[in-house]
């Protein structure tokens, strides 16, 4: 969900998904640069990228789960969040997550550089950052696993290896 994509354009506004008794996936896939995002940008986006993002997954009878995996190729990233890998130009806006639990896991053995992130930015993206991160579990704990893969990271927060700007 979200607006732009690799090489994309700026992009503005919020972005809710809500669901009803079940839960969210993202999950990076296993071919070079496959990605899975909530958030607009993308891989090599060079524009401004703003707006809230809102992930609510606590309605109905039974609190879903929310799984971000990095995949098993290089790059293959999974993120909530604008931005993406070597994406430049501004980023913000508030990130609100609540689900029964939340797990996140890098990429697996044979993948490199492929990360599974809630916050906005992106490995080696350059531009500020502005925005509070809440996360929020109501079944469950967070769960973060770095991977197997070099470089497999599982993050909660703005940037990433190797990014530069200024996070407020």
């Amino acid at each position: 969900a979200g607006n732009g994509g690799a090489d994309g354009i700026a992009a503005t506004g919020s972005i809710l998904v809500r669901t009803m008794d079940d839960g969210l996936v993202l999950n990076g896939g296993d071919t070079n640069g496959a990605e899975a995002r909530v958030g607009h940008g993308g891989e090599g986006t060079v524009a401004d990228t703003s707006g809230e993002i809102a992930l609510e997954l606590d309605r109905g009878s039974a609190a879903g789960d929310l799984v971000v995996s990095a995949g098993n190729a290089p790059g293959s990233t999974a993120a909530v969040g604008h931005g993406g890998e070597d994406a430049e130009g501004a980023k913000g806006g508030a990130i609100e997550v609540t689900a029964g639990s939340v797990e996140l896991t890098g990429g697996g053995l044979g993948s490199t550089e492929s990360e599974a992130r809630i916050g906005h930015g992106g490995r080696n993206g350059r531009g500020d950052i502005d925005g509070d991160i809440m996360v929020t579990t109501t079944d469950g704990g967070v769960n973060l696993d770095g991977g197997a893969g070099d470089d497999g990271a599982a993050q909660i927060g703005q940037g990433g290896a190797g990014y530069s700007g200024v996070t407020t």
